[in-house]
């Protein structure tokens, strides 16, 4: 008979115990991203960790969140309506607050289940985490959200649907496996679909090399981390017209967390840092989880794309990693240079029928709109094929 508990921190929980868990090589869903998201994340952010355990044992467990309403990070609103959130919020629709489940800037692994658990004892601590979750946003008269399920998810997916969730389609993930014994090699795998990229890739990165500048792993923050987090604070800016989702001190505790699974490249020129690419990784699998350029002092070096791409590689090469993933967007740019896309699904439900056929249809139609604004090069059938029902 297994045994819900939920608790309000992830130091509540045993280190140990919770990556024991994470089989799927998923650092956002591991103990050392959670502790830094808690201890770091700027949003209103009420943590709610769902416990499944058997005889103490601890054999399932999710990372859900009650987020209330803030102007400083991407929430549902910017999900669920990107550029038409403005006029959603004119009409006073909103889908915040919400009880969303998914690890803080992650992707995947959404329900931890222990290895070697056969198919019957997965559907029963499956079954047991979704009551758990939904019972704790009708506590708090929420609509439970289920954001960045990946592909791969399906058992997941096939439940959701059960349970009359709504889907939306998402924009992809990019991601590139590492299928290469040098970096030559990879060099070659591209000349494939594009002749000329081997020639832009030679300029990048001579070019780079002319103009002095030089990319190093950073072991030691030091009287560097002032200098990082603006770097990756101005990106977003740039980018989202949003800060960092994290606060000052983020970078610090992140290296504390995580250790030698937290590599920050950097960039210097004429002795100044120019860049920053933070790779996070797990066992065999990397994420390009945050960059940052001084695009002012880097002038045309081509510094993103040493810093951000072709260093990476060549270390993802040399360690034998599986795959590294690139987040969303850039997708032309990411393809040329090896990427391909994941799926990524957004479920949600409320508990009032008419409020849910009014999000199935607007899913329906937010779902065409990022397929409608997906390059055609990446472009694939927005209907996956489902997984056979059990």
């Amino acid at each position: 008979m297994f045994e819900v508990e939920i608790v309000n921190s992830i130091m509540d929980v045993p280190n140990q115990e919770w990556d024991a868990l994470n089989i799927d090589d998923n650092v956002f869903i591991g103990y050392g991203w959670l502790k830094t998201t808690e201890e770091t994340f700027i949003g209103d952010m009420n943590p709610r960790y769902i416990l499944v355990k058997n005889s103490n044992e601890l054999v399932g467990a999710a990372a859900c969140y009650i987020l209330n309403k803030v102007r400083l990070v991407e929430d549902l609103d910017r999900l669920l309506f990107e550029r038409f959130e403005h006029y959603a919020a004119t009409l006073g629709i909103s889908f915040m607050p919400g009880f969303v489940c998914c690890p803080i800037f992650g992707y995947g692994s959404h329900l931890l289940i222990k290895g070697g658990a056969d198919w019957r004892e997965r559907k029963a601590i499956i079954t047991a985490l979704l009551d758990a979750i939904e019972g704790v946003a009708s506590i708090h008269r929420l609509s439970p959200s289920f954001i960045h399920i990946t592909d791969d998810e399906c058992e997941l997916q096939q439940l959701l649907e059960r349970r009359r969730y709504s889907r939306a389609v998402y924009m992809p993930m990019n991601y590139i496996d590492i299928a290469w014994k040098s970096f030559e090699e990879y060099r070659a795998h591209l000349k494939k679909a594009s002749k000329n990229i081997d020639k832009v890739i030679r300029n990048e990165m001579n070019r780079n090399r002319k103009e002095g500048v030089t990319i190093r792993v950073l072991e030691d923050l030091g009287t560097y981390e002032g200098r990082l987090y603006k770097l990756l604070n101005d990106h977003c800016y740039r980018h989202t017209h949003m800060p960092l989702m994290f606060k000052r001190g983020f970078l610090g505790k992140l290296k504390e967390a995580l250790g030698e699974d937290a590599v920050f490249y950097v960039s210097f020129k004429e002795g100044v840092i120019t860049g920053v690419c933070i790779l996070l990784k797990r066992n065999k699998t990397g994420y390009l989880a945050m960059v940052g350029i001084d695009h002012k002092m880097a002038g045309n070096d081509f510094t993103y794309f040493n810093i951000a791409y072709y260093r990476p590689i060549m270390d993802a090469i040399l360690n034998q990693t599986d795959r590294l993933y690139y987040g969303r967007g850039f997708y032309r740019l990411k393809a040329k240079r090896g990427c391909v896309t994941k799926k990524i699904y957004m479920y949600y439900k409320s508990f009032n029928g008419f409020r849910n056929i009014a999000v199935r249809l607007w899913f329906a139609f937010i779902s065409s709109w990022y397929h409608y604004i997906l390059p055609e090069t990446v472009k694939k059938p927005r209907i996956s094929k489902m997984c056979a029902l059990r």
